[in-house]
């Protein structure tokens, strides 16, 4: 399954969801358009850690891998 496939079911499956939940959209969104998690993080101002610890928080949370290795 690709990454934008997850972004999709990702964004179907929290519509409407709490703020963690868009912030997860938000960083998929901009490591998608970036192709890196680090230009993702400094496209949004904020650290990569940042973004990989929301990520594996979603993974625990959704029981499955969010981001696909390359």
């Amino acid at each position: 399954m690709s990454n934008g496939l997850y972004l999709i079911l990702i964004r179907l499956s929290i519509k409407g969801g709490d703020f963690t939940e868009n912030k997860l959209l938000v960083f998929l969104e901009a490591i998608q358009q970036h192709n890196s998690m680090t230009k993702a993080a400094q496209s949004l101002f904020i650290s990569q850690p940042y973004i990989s610890c929301t990520i594996k928080s979603a993974e625990t949370h959704f029981g499955t891998d969010i981001l696909l290795p390359r």
